[in-house]
C-alpha cells in the first residue's frame, strides 16, 4: 500500500439502513478529500437494525477491526522497508459516512483502537481548517462545544459506570459531572460575550452600508462562489476544488461602469448540515437576509438529481435566515465541463426544478465575458430596469440588447 505524502489514511464505514439518513458517498469523499484524508478503503454495511452500542452490527465490527490489522501490518512493513517514520498521531482514522451517537463514536474507538470521525465532526473539521477571521473561529469555538459535550458526558458516565461511583451521573460521582457541566457553561457564556461585541460591530458596518446596493453569494460549497469573486475584480481570494474554501462571509465593493455594488461571498452549504453549525452561523448567515439580490450559484456538471438536491437544500437554509424573500438569481456554473448537448438537455430539465419566473444564466466563473455579462443584468436589476417575471429567455433577450453595453475591462475595486 502507497501512502500518500502529507495525508491522513482513513477507512470509511457506512452503514446502509432504512432507519438512519442514506449520504451520498461521492460527496463524502469530496469532504474526506477537503479533510486532507487518503481513502484506503470502504467498508458498508446493509442491515435494518441499528446497534445501539455500535451502530454496526458486532459481526461487522469484527470485521472491519480483523480489516484494520492488516492495513496496518501492511502499511507499517511497507514503510520499514522504505525506512519511513514509524510514528503516526493517528496510523489510521475511521470516517463514517452517517451520523452517530457519542456513545457509539466512543465504543467503536475504543474497538478499532484509533479515531473515529463521523459526518457531522468530518464537516466541523473542514470548517475549523478554512476558518480565517476572529468570529468564524468564535462560532466554530461554539459548534464544536456543543457537539463534544455529548461524547465527554459518555466518556464521564462510562468511567463513572466502571469505578462503580454512580450510574447516569449520579450518586458518588455526580460532583465530577458537576464541575464539568459548570466548566462547559462558563466556557460557552464566554464565548457568547466575546461573539456578541464582534456581532455588535458587524451591526455597525451593515448599518454604514444600508443605503448601498448589495448582493450575496450564496450556494452548495464548491460550486464556484470563489472563482466568481475572483474572476470579477481579479484579486487574491484563495479558491480550490475542495469543500469549505469559505468560511466567513467576505465583502468587497465593486464599481461596474459607474454602479458601486457590494458583493458578499458566503460559506457553502452542504447536505443536512450539522444544526450546531448552522446555529453557531446563524448571525453571520442572517447577512443575506439583508442583501438586495442573491446569486445562487450551482454546478451544471453536477447530475440533475444531484443539482435539484443541493438547490434544494440551499432552500432550507435561506428559509432559516429569511432569505427566500430576498429576489434570486438562479446561476448555473461550470457550463465548460460539459457538452452542448448535455447543457441543452439540462437547461429543459431545470426549468421544471426551479419557479415558472426564476432568472437563469449559465456561465463559467472562469470565463471574463461569461461574468461581466453578468454584471451588465445585475447593474439593471439595480437600476430597476430588470422586473421581477424575468425567465430564461427574457434575461438572454436582455443579455444581447443595447444595455447590456459592457466595457472588458477588470472593474476597479474600491478601496
Amino acid at each position: 500500500m502507497s501512502r500518500n505524502h502529507g495525508k491522513k489514511d482513513a477507512i470509511i464505514l457506512q452503514l446502509i439502513s432504512s432507519k438512519v439518513t442514506k449520504y451520498d458517498l461521492v460527496e463524502f469523499k469530496g469532504l474526506a478529500n477537503s479533510a486532507n484524508y487518503n481513502i484506503v478503503d470502504y467498508i458498508r454495511q446493509k442491515r435494518n437494525k441499528v446497534d445501539h452500542n455500535y451502530f454496526f452490527g458486532s459481526g461487522k465490527v469484527k470485521i472491519i477491526k480483523d480489516k484494520l490489522v492488516d492495513i496496518r501490518l501492511e502499511k507499517h512493513a511497507s514503510d520499514y522497508r522504505q525506512k519511513l517514520e514509524k510514528t503516526y498521531e493517528e496510523d489510521l482514522v475511521i470516517l463514517v459516512n452517517n451520523r452517530l451517537r457519542p456513545r457509539q463514536i466512543l465504543n467503536l474507538s475504543q474497538a478499532f483502537q484509533t479515531k473515529v470521525i463521523d459526518r457531522d465532526l468530518l464537516i466541523l473539521e473542514i470548517f475549523e481548517e478554512n476558518a480565517t477571521t476572529h468570529e468564524s473561529r468564535l462560532q466554530l469555538k461554539l459548534a464544536r462545544l456543543a457537539l463534544e459535550t455529548s461524547r465527554k458526558k459518555e466518556i464521564l458516565s462510562q468511567k463513572l459506570r466502571s469505578e462503580r461511583q454512580g450510574r447516569d451521573f449520579q450518586g458518588k460521582g455526580f460532583p465530577t459531572v458537576e464541575a464539568y457541566e459548570r466548566a462547559y457553561k462558563e466556557r460557552h457564556s464566554a464565548i457568547i460575550e466575546e461573539l456578541l461585541q464582534v456581532r455588535k460591530n458587524r451591526a455597525n458596518q451593515r448599518k454604514s452600508r444600508k443605503n448601498e446596493f448589495n448582493i450575496a453569494i450564496v450556494g452548495y460549497t464548491n460550486a464556484g462562489k470563489t472563482t466568481f469573486m475572483n474572476t470579477l475584480k481579479d484579486t487574491e481570494f484563495k479558491t480550490k476544488n475542495t469543500a469549505f474554501t469559505t468560511v466567513s462571509t467576505r465583502t468587497r465593493r465593486i464599481e461596474i461602469d459607474g454602479e458601486v455594488i457590494i458583493f458578499t461571498d458566503t460559506v457553502g452549504f452542504v447536505h443536512d448540515i450539522p444544526h450546531e453549525i448552522i446555529e453557531a452561523f446563524l448571525s453571520t448567515l442572517e447577512e443575506i437576509s439583508f442583501s438586495n439580490c442573491i446569486i445562487l450559484l450551482s454546478d451544471i456538471s453536477d447530475s440533475l438529481e444531484m443539482i435539484e438536491r443541493k438547490i434544494r437544500t440551499t432552500f432550507s437554509v435561506l428559509s432559516k435566515i429569511g432569505g427566500l424573500m430576498v429576489p434570486i438569481i438562479y446561476i448555473f456554473n461550470k457550463i465548460d465541463l460539459i457538452e452542448n448537448t448535455e447543457l441543452n438537455e439540462k437547461k429543459k430539465n431545470i426549468k421544471n426544478i426551479l419557479p415558472a419566473n426564476a432568472y437563469i444564466y449559465y456561465m463559467c466563473a472562469k470565463d471574463k465575458d461569461s461574468v461581466y455579462k453578468l454584471t451588465g443584468l445585475l447593474k439593471l436589476f439595480k437600476l430597476g430596469k430588470l422586473i421581477l417575471h424575468s425567465n430564461e429567455k427574457y434575461i438572454n433577450n436582455l443579455l444581447n440588447t443595447e444595455d447590456l453595453k459592457y466595457k472588458r475591462r477588470i472593474p476597479k475595486t474600491i478601496k
